[in-house]
């Protein structure tokens, strides 16, 4: 892509570059890859390709402990999600930012950004973060001792089918009255 100065390929390219590199936990690699793409989306114009950037670069800043710069990505990706009006983005965002504020044993601040996060992904119907986001609250109400909010949460009717490999192959959680 760069000999044919063909752009949002190159920013696609240092994205997946960057992605490849975070999954192999080489994340000072990973974010200069990051950087690259932030970059290119950003003289593109591209909102979509800069709030998934930096995310990842939020993910990435908060594994490696440092928590002022994880916000500061995480909220400007969160920012442009919210330009784009997309429940399950947002929610999405709400529960990385939490993830972020739990490693920083800022539950209250954690707490607040699950219940947005929850609020969002019902909108959407996206069950299988909200499977992420009530574990974390139950976990986090838990530990406050608030221990009927935490039953409440982990008692939702779950089924899982597993193949002949032991592989998840359906995850369900039902709804009840």
């Amino acid at each position: 892509y760069r000999s044919i100065e063909h752009k949002p390929g190159m920013a696609k390219s240092q994205l997946g570059l960057g992605n490849y590199n975070s999954t192999l936990s080489r994340t000072e690699i990973a974010n200069a890859y990051y950087f690259e793409a932030v970059a290119l989306y950003e003289e593109l114009n591209d909102i979509s390709g800069l709030s998934i950037v930096c995310n990842n670069l939020g993910s990435n800043f908060a594994e490696l402990l440092q928590y002022d710069k994880a916000a500061e990505y995480h909220q400007r990706s969160l920012s442009i999600k919210m330009q784009i009006g997309n429940p399950n983005l947002i929610g999405v965002s709400h529960l990385h930012i939490s993830e972020s504020l739990i490693m920083q044993h800022k539950k209250e601040e954690a707490i607040a950004h699950l219940l947005l996060a929850e609020e969002y992904l019902e909108k959407f119907n996206n069950r299988s973060d909200l499977v992420t986001v009530y574990g974390y609250l139950r976990e986090l109400n838990e530990e406050k001792g608030d221990f009927e909010k935490a039953v409440n949460l982990d008692w939702i009717p779950r089924y899982i089918i597993l193949d002949k490999t032991g592989k998840v192959r359906l995850y369900r959680a039902i709804e009840t009255d």
